[in-house]
């Protein structure tokens, strides 16, 4: 245990929400960004998520939660845009999806068990994080 744990566990550390997820991966995500760029970041809920996801919403989802101190740093960091494309060495790319509905990149890919509409609930879909547009997966 170093300086830092003690004071965490004293709650001599103030921890402020940077970011709330509704899927553990997205925070894991967000996270990974922080901590790549030093900012020490802690997930709140995570293991209520990771056991039973339909607990997200009625919890508020996973919380990303940095010091006080950090806390303008890290809401910049996410506020980056993501990447519109990536590039790959072999040639390959990888294209951000965007929702065929409202146009926006804030999208998940996932098995959305339960929504009302024709398309089989066991096939992974796209599903659209600001409209609710779900789309199934296509091959290109």
């Amino acid at each position: 245990m170093d300086v830092r744990d003690l004071e965490f566990a004293a709650g001599l550390t103030r921890l402020v929400t940077v970011g709330r997820y509704r899927d553990l991966p997205d925070a894991d995500i967000a996270r990974s960004v922080l901590d790549s760029a030093g900012i020490e970041t802690y997930l709140q809920d995570e293991h209520i998520v990771s056991l039973n996801w339909n607990l997200s919403d009625i919890i508020g989802g996973v919380r990303l939660q940095v010091e006080a101190a950090d806390e303008q740093a890290a809401i910049e960091l996410l506020r980056h845009p993501v990447l519109e494309m990536i590039a790959f060495g072999d040639g390959k790319k990888f294209v951000q999806p965007r929702c065929p509905s409202c146009g926006s990149g804030d999208v998940s890919l996932g098995q959305y068990f339960g929504v009302s509409d024709s398309r089989p609930a066991d096939r992974d879909i796209w599903r659209c994080n600001a409209c609710g547009e779900c789309w199934e997966v296509t091959e290109d």
